[in-house]
């Protein structure tokens, strides 16, 4: 990037030592009048040039040498003193000068309110100009345009306003008439500034500028561009203010095409030597990511000043070219640029990206200790600096950074305090962060409503429900924990403590619920595995005509897919499909998945199809259902489009592309995808693609060299996951030796571990070894842990029934048992015969066929074959491996009814027609 020295000689920086090497000309100078020789007149040519030039520190200077030299501040000279503080942006020193001149004129007034309004002190605006007219000094339009600056509510426009409009300047003075225009606009008042617009009757480009500036100051921008066209064909001529304005519009509303017409239009205007106009061009190229186009024009700017070096820096943070933007930092540095706040947060928000620490220390120093560019920092800077730390995992520089920047300070600033507490949730250091929120109550810190949310999602994430209570119960009076955010706050970290009364009791006492707060219910509702209250509250907020976000969908699917619920997952994808969250591919993604946790693979086919984008998530989602529902081979189709569609391959792909194999039986290919994953795809393989390529040799019955890949494995045969897999996939083919070397192996890595005991008590049932099955079972009762009892539910007409062992609790019972019975005679018939060896328990063989009959997914298929039309598919969730004899049975079942039955167990789908199933009885 060329350097150029164009402009007026400015103080070079030393980037490695932060110091910096003013000329000495200017100072040198003053020791000329330090003998008493010059007069009033000499001092205030030299104020007025300080003024010009807003050279605060040799301003201040020469008002000492007039001090020191016994010269007395009249009108003429205080006037030139007034008005060079005022220029300058001391307020404080103005209002000192302006007590000591006599005849106070209108100027003078007009000078004071201006310099409090520009520095943010409005109440200090209004009391000079209330005051000024007490005195009898009536204000001009200048005044007017002075303490409209200092509005910031629309209503203080409206005093100001009227009081114009009783002067009648408002008609008379377009330069008035644009100030309250932008006033309106600055208060977010749109509609009465273009009010003031439409009542202009003469507009020069100045109005016409103003009202684009301020409708792209709200982000308006196709109505800034409309705007900008129709002064075109009103015939007046647009200058550099009204580019400027309509670039900054062509980036909110995203219109290339445009924003290139208006530089071709900027360019027969101004050429390419206005710097104020090659810098909007800059701004607007980084902003459309054209980084090479903006450097081009950058590079022929002139007259460089401290924007254009901000537009060329930001444009490379924001679209990820790093290095880029901290070399043009330096550089800006090296040719004695002193950068502004602006250029801080940019270079900090840089580094923030790319989570540099060592730039970032080397820019906060710079900022905080180096005194290069500004006098102090404020509180955006502060926070860019925290959330630099942040990024970097550097809490404790965040804390000490913080301290630094609030030593000068009257009163702390909430927002970096908080910012330093929410860097210590992020980096889950929740002790750290409750530290934090005492120091901020100890420190007489007026706590705000963001420092009550982070401070209760401390609480919920780190399971600290008695400090939650606490802070609760020391702000119950605050108006704080009547805001809407501070009670959904509460809400969601009650809920994640498992406190759901107190959640509920918060959200039923909410006088004002948003989106977020039935959210909030929802989805602590779903995560606590009350998935049926989740739906009813998910149908309240629609009939409360709450319109959901995409948070709320995503909540409300998981309850679907939990449920596995067919008719719940249609009615959130109706409303998906009125509100247009189709677009959203994560909203996208999550009914995909519901559709395939609901057991309807056509569904998740037809879906996918038509999905409007797909990202890698999309695909690796259809990959896993496909999987789970037993069709690996499409599964594994899927994969190869995957890749011819250029999408590419991350670690849960190969995850879901291995399931498919194992689950369809395919070990020679999905062993093929395991060895050349680094070669091919760029990973190496991490501890979850192991597992399934154990599952994969274990499924198909390669059990020896399952075993002897879980002795290999990269990390130690001590992880007690693989051992658990090679342990099923003993009990699948009945391997009891090797079930039982398994089963030492799982207990010597987790005593405590309930699934051997289950699994080696079923392998030696199944055996016939009954001495052995009753050796486990009494382990089992010494150590204590217990079975899971098997359920099963169906849903029918928006309702879930749920079945046991035996059931004879349901209303229909009696009709449910005839309907088994019915179908075990025709099974009979059609030649079924039940598989007693299902059966773990030392007994007789018809004891065990009574008690395969009443198995709670054939009690749930009776029911649904009695409840449903003649045809309708039937939808079977079941919380344990559904068992060798009830597998069966369902396919003679699918075939002697004719209709097809989906299972969904606690390990994969299966779908029964025609007397087959899906897994082909691999399972």
């Amino acid at each position: 990037m060329t350097r150029r020295f164009l402009g007026r000689r400015k103080p070079r920086i030393d980037p490695v030592s932060f110091s910096t090497s003013a000329p000495q000309h200017r100072t040198d100078e003053l020791k000329y009048f330090d003998d008493g020789s010059a007069d009033a007149s000499t001092f205030a040519a030299l104020i007025h040039k300080c003024a010009r030039l807003h050279d605060l520190a040799q301003g201040r200077r020469i008002h000492g040498l007039i001090l020191r030299n016994g010269i007395e501040v009249g009108d003429f000279l205080g006037a030139r003193l007034l008005a060079m503080y005022c220029k300058c942006g001391s307020p404080e020193e103005a209002r000192a000068v302006f007590q000591g001149i006599q005849d106070k004129s209108v100027v003078a007034w007009t000078s004071l309110i201006g310099v409090n309004a520009r520095s943010g002190h409005p109440k200090e605006a209004f009391h000079l100009f209330r005051e000024m007219q007490l005195q009898g000094v009536m204000p001009n339009d200048v005044t007017y345009v002075a303490v409209l600056g200092a509005c910031g509510h629309p209503w203080e426009v409206d005093t100001i306003r009227a009081r114009v409009e009783a002067c009648g300047s408002l008609e008379l003075d377009v330069i008035v008439a644009t100030a309250v225009m932008n006033a309106y606009g600055k208060c977010g008042d749109l509609d009465s500034a273009w009010g003031v617009f439409d009542g202009i009757l003469v507009r020069d480009a100045a109005v016409w500028n103003a009202m684009i500036s301020l409708l792209v100051a709200h982000e308006q921008g196709d109505e800034a561009l409309e705007l900008f066209r129709q002064m075109r064909l009103g015939g007046v001529t647009p200058n550099k203010g009204t580019c400027v304005a309509a670039l900054n519009a062509c980036c909110h509303s995203r219109d290339f095409s445009e924003a290139l017409r208006i530089h071709a239009f900027a360019r027969e205007l101004a050429g390419d030597a206005d710097t104020v106009v090659q810098t909007a061009l800059v701004n607007m190229y980084g902003k459309f990511g054209k980084v090479d186009d903006a450097e081009e024009i950058f590079e022929r700017i002139q007259e460089r000043d401290v924007v254009s070096w901000n537009a060329m820096l930001t444009a490379n943070a924001c679209n990820g070219f790093h290095d880029k933007a901290f070399k043009c930092f330096r550089e800006m540095l090296l040719v004695g640029e002193l950068p502004s706040r602006i250029t801080y947060v940019a270079i900090l928000n840089a580094c923030f990206l790319a989570a540099h620490l060592k730039h970032g220390d080397f820019v906060k120093t710079l900022a905080v200790e180096g005194g290069c560019g500004i006098e102090s920092v404020d509180v955006v800077m502060g926070t860019a600096i925290m959330n630099m730390y942040s990024r970097c995992k550097s809490p404790k520089s965040a804390f000490s950074s913080s301290l630094l920047l609030e030593q000068d300070r009257d009163q702390p600033s909430i927002m970096m305090w908080n910012t330093v507490l929410s860097l210590y949730v992020e980096n889950e250091q929740f002790e750290e962060a409750f530290t934090i929120f005492r120091l901020m109550l100890l420190g007489g810190v007026t706590i705000d409503t963001v420092s009550l949310m982070t401070v209760f999602n401390a609480c919920g994430s780190s399971a600290s429900l008695e400090k939650g209570k606490w802070i609760h119960s020391l702000l119950t009076e605050s108006e704080l924990t009547r805001k809407t955010p501070v009670q959904n706050a509460l809400v969601t970290m009650y809920a994640r403590l498992g406190s759901l009364e107190d959640a509920r009791e918060i959200f039923d006492a909410m006088t004002t619920r948003n989106v977020i707060s039935w959210t909030a219910m929802v989805g602590v509702h779903s995560q606590l595995g009350l998935n049926r209250e989740a739906l009813r509250i998910f149908r309240s907020i629609l009939l409360e005509g709450v319109a959901p976000n995409e948070v709320t969908f995503t909540a409300v699917l998981n309850a679907c897919g939990n449920l596995a619920s067919i008719p719940a997952a249609k009615l959130v994808q109706a409303c998906l499909s009125e509100t247009g969250f189709f677009g959203n591919v994560e909203v996208a993604n999550g009914l995909l998945c519901t559709l395939g946790k609901c057991g309807s693979l056509e569904e998740v086919a037809n879906f996918f199809q038509v999905m409007a984008v797909k990202n890698q998530v999309s695909w690796n989602t259809a990959i896993a259902a496909n999987a789970q529902h037993g069709n690996g081979v499409r599964g594994v189709e899927l994969f190869q489009t995957m890749q011819l569609e250029g999408i590419d391959t991350g670690s849960v792909t190969l995850i879901g592309v291995l399931s498919s194999c194992s689950h369809a039986g395919l070990v020679a290919q999905g062993y093929s995808y395991f060895l050349n994953m680094h070669v091919d795809y760029g990973f190496p393989a991490e501890a979850e693609h192991y597992s399934c390529v154990i599952d994969l040799l274990s499924r198909a019955g390669w059990l020896e060299h399952a075993e002897e890949f879980v002795k290999r494995l990269p990390f130690g045969d001590q992880s007690v996951f693989p051992w658990i897999t090679l342990l099923c996939g003993c009990k699948l083919h009945g391997d009891l030796e090797r079930g039982g070397r398994a089963t030492q192996r799982i207990l010597g890595l987790n005593p405590g571990s309930t699934g051997p005991y289950l699994v080696m008590h079923n392998l030696y049932a199944g055996a016939g070894k009954w001495p052995e099955a009753a050796a486990v079972r009494k382990s089992m009762v010494e150590l204590g842990p217990k079975k899971e009892p098997g359920l099963s539910w169906i849903e029918v007409k928006g309702r879930i029934h749920e079945f046991r062992v035996g059931d004879t609790s349901h209303p229909r019972s009696s009709e449910i048992h005839r309907e088994l019975e019915r179908l075990n005679e025709e099974m009979k018939r059609a030649g079924f015969v039940c598989d007693i060896k299902a059966v773990v328990y030392d007994l007789q063989a018809k004891e065990k066929e009574s008690l395969l009959c009443q198995h709670s997914e054939k009690l749930a298929i009776a029911f649904g074959l009695i409840s449903t039309a003649a045809g309708e598919p039937l939808r079977i969730m079941k919380n344990l491996r559904v068992c060798s004899d009830c597998h069966s049975a369902t396919k003679f079942i699918s075939g002697l009814v004719g209709r097809e039955i989906v299972v969904r167990d606690a390990y994969r789908f299966h779908h029964f027609r025609g007397g087959a199933c899906s897994c082909e009885d691999f399972w």
